[in-house]
């Protein structure tokens, strides 16, 4: 496992940037690993070496949306960047081949299902609470890291509490990496500019034989959302042993609501006079205006960005 030496970026010393809604700077980290990986010392390795992945995130995408199927790495690739950052900020090497990390204020996760029983606190109650420190700490200098927000409770209101959720970080700016397994939340990039869609790569392929499915995956971070079908649950069912008949009875009765449920979502549900939608779009121009404001400022008297705009705002691969 290859382990660098991190470039610190401390965005407020440099007087152009203290204002600037650009301010926050820019994560990328290149073939990073997670940090307590023991795959690749030989004997543990079970599907091959652990598979690393690259990380950006600048001003200009400082939102992250990750889907992708159950067991494809989402919660892995979240704390892989989180001990990365920690890491860097106490000033150790980090496992990756190359890192340019920003200076953060503060780190906060909502990672995990757990509820706490020492003080009656349910799982979902303890996630909301989580989620409320978040909202209620957050600036554009923090960095954070949500894991499946909303999943313990109905798919109507988690939907909503994690569309509402993305786009109160949004409007405060702040550098966030949200997993989700609700499609609709990839819809955020449409009205955002400043949203960006990943996934973890797999594959589900129906067997020739019987009702067994074939769940194969990458492990790869790809750019767009997961295109793999929100049904793709009975078919991983399908593959730990489930009665045969248990399977065709979920497939039945998956496909008799499916046929029940209107296709709209969240996103389609506004016209040309619709103030929410009118509302979003106004916000998403502000924060380009102040992006371009800030660009064109960085620009030399050729009319090129500086090196520091490069270094911060762009992604180039080498």
């Amino acid at each position: 496992m290859p382990w660098c030496r991190p470039l610190l970026s401390d965005s407020n010393s440099d007087p152009e940037q203290e204002d600037s809604s650009c301010g926050s700077g820019a994560i990328a980290i290149r073939n990073g690993r997670y940090a307590i990986d023991v795959t690749s010392s030989g004997s543990n390795t079970r599907d091959g070496d652990f598979v690393p992945n690259d990380c950006y995130s600048s001003a200009l995408q400082n939102f992250t949306v990750i889907t992708g199927i159950n067991g494809s790495g989402k919660t892995t690739y979240l704390k892989q960047i989180a001990l990365i950052v920690i890491l860097a900020h106490c000033g150790s090497y980090v496992p990756a081949e190359e890192a340019l990390l920003p200076i953060r204020d503060l780190l906060m996760t909502r990672i995990g299902t757990a509820d706490d029983q020492e003080h009656n606190i349910s799982t979902f109650l303890l996630e909301m609470k989580e989620t409320a420190q978040i909202c209620n700490s957050t600036t554009e200098k923090s960095l954070f890291l949500l894991d499946e927000l909303g999943r313990a409770t109905s798919n109507e209101d988690g939907v909503a509490i994690a569309w509402s959720v993305s786009e109160y970080l949004l409007v405060k700016r702040s550098m966030t990496f949200f997993v989700t397994h609700y499609p609709q939340i990839a819809k955020l990039a449409e009205i955002y500019p400043n949203v960006q869609n990943q996934h973890l790569g797999s594959h589900i392929a129906q067997a020739s034989h019987g009702n067994e499915s074939n769940i194969s995956y990458t492990h790869k971070i790809k750019p767009g959302p997961c295109m793999v079908g929100s049904d793709y649950g009975v078919e991983m069912a399908a593959t730990c042993g489930w009665p045969s008949d248990v399977i065709q009875n979920a497939r039945r009765i998956r496909q008799l609501v499916q046929e029940k449920i209107p296709g709209a979502d969240i996103c389609d549900d506004h016209g040309s006079g619709s103030g929410r939608f009118a509302e979003n779009h106004r916000k998403a121009h502000n924060v380009l205006c102040d992006l371009a404001k800030h660009l064109l400022a960085m620009k030399d008297g050729e009319g090129r960005l500086s090196k520091d705009a490069k270094k911060h705002y762009l992604q180039v691969s080498q």
